[in-house]
């Protein structure tokens, strides 16, 4: 099909795509005509004003239904497929008139057309109003011309910048991820914890390393501080059980000596007491002292064993404490070596990746160069057919075109291999 404009590929040299220019005349109103078509060929979607002086009954829009069909007063389905204002005027006013005397005073207008349709490589995809005259380079503008898409080895740069970047923030966590765990390991053993517990990661800056290790250095004092307060809280009221343990059996030992000497002094008195050389109350008088002192021994002993359940309880606690403490860890240390190991295998996958996209940056040093293809779909007797076609092809209502950046060996082979025979009518319209 011959060209009468010079092409807009994205390959050629210093030259600007006539959509630009397009989209300022019709942002001006200066671009292709907007007036009615008399030649215009009325299809399915469009819609009619219909106008019959003397009779609003009979004047209002109707959109053209499946197979070209309006509904229209008096005369019910009409077909006006394929036929101008002019045609439809006629032909409706000989009916009309058959049942008003003003059918004469009949027009008919195009007041809105089918929409055209914009699908792929374009900046606004989607649905469009059609104008009397259209061609793909005006539609073409309406979508905002051909999508801006990065070159190819740029884009592969861009992916290999972010697949590197996030390699290297996979490597700092796992770097962060190896010191807590040096720092658990160092709790659960209750060992010492320095800089010389991590291994040295050689994809992370020194700085940052010593940063990391700082933060779980301080943490570990913080917690190992903690620990010992607590340890040492415990360990204060266990001594000081410790101390009424042994003031209350010093003080069971006196009363089990003075229970002793009582005793004996009672069995003097009861013997004295037989031979007449003592009297009853004296005896008395012993053994409720010898009641009392037994009374309090044994108070103190009821106090010992108290005293002795407390420090137990408190080496229970100190235990407890203890084995909270290394299971919690424990349990941490199990989660961080599952998430550790995972980390790896997203390092491995980074590392994979960015392999591929270095081999595809290799094999892009060459120039490539690019064409914008326009496929045209139109409806034809209830049948779609579709053909490349140039952007001065012209556009009908409810047309549909594809817009595709391809490579220029490539679209080539595309336009090589399309059949011809199902856009014969298209190309005819066209042409």
């Amino acid at each position: 099909m011959p060209r009468t404009s010079r092409s807009w590929g994205c390959c050629s040299k210093k030259r600007y795509s006539p959509w630009l220019f397009s989209a300022a005349f019709l942002l001006l109103g200066l671009g292709f005509p907007q007036a009615a078509d008399q030649g215009y060929a009325i299809g399915e979607g469009d819609v009619l004003s219909i106008k019959v002086y003397g009779e609003d009954g009979l004047s209002g829009q109707y959109r053209v239904g499946p197979g070209g069909v309006i509904n229209y007063p008096l005369v019910g389905e009409f077909s006006v497929q394929d036929l101008t204002s002019a045609d439809v005027t006629r032909q409706l006013a000989e009916r009309v008139s058959a049942f008003s005397p003003n059918g004469r005073n009949l027009t008919v207008e195009v007041a809105e057309y089918a929409p055209v349709f914009v699908a792929g490589d374009v900046e606004k995809p989607g649905a469009f109003q059609f104008r009397p005259r259209m061609i793909v380079l005006e539609l073409m503008a309406l979508a905002g011309g051909p999508r801006r898409v990065a070159p190819e080895a740029e884009s592969s740069l861009v992916s290999l910048i972010n697949a590197e970047t996030e390699l290297s923030d996979l490597r700092l966590t796992r770097f962060s991820q190896v010191a807590l765990k040096s720092r658990l390991e160092a709790e659960i053993k209750e060992a010492p914890f320095d800089a010389g517990a991590v291994p040295e990661e050689s994809f992370v800056t020194p700085h940052l390393q010593q940063r990391i290790v700082n933060d779980e250095i301080a943490l570990f004092r913080t917690r190992r501080e903690a620990r010992l307060d607590q340890e040492k809280a415990l360990s204060n009221q266990r001594e000081g059980y410790e101390q009424e343990i042994r003031s209350l059996q010093s003080s069971i030992a006196l009363h089990d000596s003075e229970v002793a000497l009582l005793e004996q002094e009672l069995a003097t008195a009861e013997k004295l007491l037989e031979r007449g050389i003592t009297v009853q109350p004296r005896v008395l008088g012993l053994k409720r002292e010898l009641s009392a002192v037994k009374r309090n021994a044994l108070d103190l002993r009821l106090a010992l064993a108290r005293a002795k359940q407390k420090q137990l309880e408190i080496d229970l606690k100190l235990v407890e404490v203890r084995n909270t403490r290394i299971g919690e860890n424990t349990q941490n240390l199990k989660e961080l070596n599952l998430t550790i190991a995972r980390t790896e295998q997203k390092i491995a996958s980074a590392v994979s990746v960015i392999a591929e996209l270095q081999a595809k940056l290799g094999e892009r040093t060459g120039p490539r160069s690019w064409r914008t293809v326009f496929t045209l779909t139109r409806r034809s007797a209830g049948q779609y057919s579709s053909m490349e076609v140039d952007d001065l092809a012209a556009i009908r209502p409810g047309d549909i075109l594809r817009v595709e950046r391809r490579e220029v060996a490539q679209a080539r082979a595309a336009s090589q291999s399309r059949p011809r025979g199902a856009s014969a009518q298209i190309s005819a319209d066209i042409n």
